[in-house]
């Protein structure tokens, strides 16, 4: 029994608590993952960390020694119950007992470093997204991992892959086996490191393209010039606004006989943008 497991399982049973499978509670157990994350991260004294889902502070008291502070956010009354008290004495620590999706980010961090709970990966990647950071150094499940970094014409391709690829590199650092977590998860997991782009595509409105996106996606199989037919008149635009749209569109050189999951995110933004100035908000 490894020294974190046996530390994992004290804390478990000391605090009755047991792991919810609800929100995606596996506990890093190999404390090498945990020296592996901390130097993928580059923690340093001058660097302020915001990790989300702190758990039982087995990554949070990693970071802690390295960083000159760490935001640790956590949901589960419990959970936070244990880091209030782990960390009581560490003033470079301040926990945060709140929904990471509800709530607003600190403003003075500059990385991001977490194990992610995989109930809510997706929808806290998009916030992350959002954020101004200098790097994230995150825990996936292996599956959003490869949708994180796959290609058009790929089955993992999808709204996810075109929003991360809007704003970040991404790149997958390494496999990590579910043996490494307790309780095991049925999946293996992976560490993926996300550096913010300095240069963007340029999207004219990015709310605005990261709606189309998403409504693109909902028919993910259809052609092109169908998938905006549906969508138009869902939205109640007329037939000739697609028609007139789509001659744009082939002008540019976007087929509209294109899957849309065979589409590149600059044909996405090309034709987020094109909607944009033609439709505009009547769209949304």
């Amino acid at each position: 029994m490894t020294h974190l497991l046996r530390e994992t399982l004290i804390l478990l049973k000391k605090y009755d608590i047991k792991p919810k499978k609800d929100l995606g509670q596996n506990f890093i157990i190999n404390n090498n993952i945990v020296e592996r994350i901390i130097g993928y991260a580059n923690v340093d004294r001058n660097d302020v960390i915001l990790e989300i889902g702190a758990g039982l502070g087995t990554l949070t008291s990693k970071l802690a020694e390295h960083a000159k502070k760490v935001y640790a956010i956590e949901v589960d009354p419990k959970l936070c119950k244990v880091l209030n008290d782990r960390f009581s004495t560490a003033k470079s620590v301040e926990i945060i007992c709140e929904d990471v999706l509800k709530m607003s980010f600190p403003s003075d961090f500059n990385k991001i470093v977490s194990n992610l709970p995989y109930s809510i990966a997706t929808p806290v990647t998009f916030k992350i997204l959002g954020a101004p950071f200098r790097l994230a150094v995150l825990m996936y499940q292996l599956d959003v991992a490869k949708r994180l970094t796959a290609q058009p014409g790929t089955k993992d391709y999808g709204r996810l892959t075109v929003a991360v690829y809007y704003k970040a590199e991404v790149q997958i650092l390494e496999k990590v086996s579910k043996t490494a977590f307790y309780p095991k998860p049925k999946v293996d997991s992976a560490i993926v490191l996300l550096k913010p782009k300095t240069k963007l595509l340029r999207v004219v409105n990015e709310e605005f393209f990261l709606h189309v996106v998403r409504d693109l996606f909902s028919y993910r199989n259809k052609m092109l010039k169908k998938a905006l037919a549906h969508l138009f008149s869902r939205k109640r635009l007329k037939k000739e606004e697609v028609k007139r749209i789509i001659d744009i569109l082939e002008k540019r050189n976007i087929s509209p006989q294109k899957r849309i999951y065979t589409l590149s995110p600059a044909e996405f933004v090309d034709i987020a943008n094109v909607i944009y100035s033609e439709v505009g908000e009547a769209f949304k």
